[in-house]
């Protein structure tokens, strides 16, 4: 399924390994992506790392996909189009034609260059629902579609951003693009919930994004500020297996 431009918006509180993974599947199908750091004027137990964080803790994930672009470089015995992708071995050798430079010979099983180029770009999407008069969500909608403008698919799994984006976007969600044998289901609430208690959280988060989280003494801070908080999550009989429907996810949206 290729993709054309899409869009997408989650918070990443932290990256886990479902969200990695949603990520790089849409940056591998996609010929551009915008993803927007979600809640990013918010910082409370739902909340606890800065928008900057997150978005460093994606850029990590998306550590092989560049988003620059880098021009062609003819370094005598080999091609470096930097981070780009699927660039067919016939197009070089038209390239150097052009150019009239003569190419070396490619490797004999070098077929195709893949560089894993994708264009991607980070925004932070602030929430307006927790203003009486935005509650309904067309304030952060407006907002939205200003920011991300002509899409051809929108990726979600939140029930209440598909019911605000439908009549703008094409709407996809996450479980139509990763096979279902792949698929990671997780939420960052069991992330914090086990950094909470001091569990093992390391392993629902990649290796790079739980060395970033300690090196920078976010997981302390966390524990610090809203482990308790976080916590109380338990004794309301939380249950972690259920997806929550656009009414709930409004509600959320509706804190402060």
């Amino acid at each position: 399924m290729k993709l054309g431009k899409v869009g997408l918006i989650g918070r990443f509180k932290p990256v886990h390994n479902g969200a990695a993974l949603m990520l790089e599947t849409v940056c591998e199908k996609a010929e551009s992506v915008i993803i927007g750091i979600g809640s990013s004027n918010k910082y409370n137990a739902r909340n606890p790392f800065l928008p900057e964080e997150s978005e460093e803790m994606v850029r990590l994930v998306l550590e092989k996909f560049s988003n620059q672009k880098n021009p062609l470089v003819y370094s005598g015995n080999f091609l470096d189009e930097g981070n780009s992708s699927e660039f067919p071995a016939l197009k070089i050798k038209q390239i150097f034609s052009d150019l009239k430079l003569k190419p070396v010979s490619l490797q004999p099983n070098y077929k195709e260059l893949n560089f894993n180029f994708r264009h991607y770009e980070i925004l932070h999407v602030p929430d307006f629902s927790h203003i009486l008069q935005y509650s309904n969500g067309e304030k952060w909608k407006e907002y939205v579609c200003g920011q991300f403008g002509e899409l051809d698919n929108f990726v979600t799994s939140n029930d209440f951003v598909k019911e605000l984006l439908k009549d703008r976007y094409n709407i996809i969600h996450p479980s139509e693009l990763i096979p279902k044998e792949k698929q990671i289901l997780l939420k960052a609430t069991e992330v914090r919930l086990e950094m909470a208690r001091f569990g093992n959280w390391k392993k629902l988060v990649p290796e790079k994004i739980s060395e970033y989280l300690e090196k920078n003494n976010l997981v302390s801070r966390f524990q610090n500020e809203f482990g308790l908080q976080t916590l109380a999550l338990l004794s309301e009989n939380l249950n972690l297996n259920e997806t929550e429907d656009a009414a709930e996810e409004k509600l959320h949206a509706q804190e402060l």
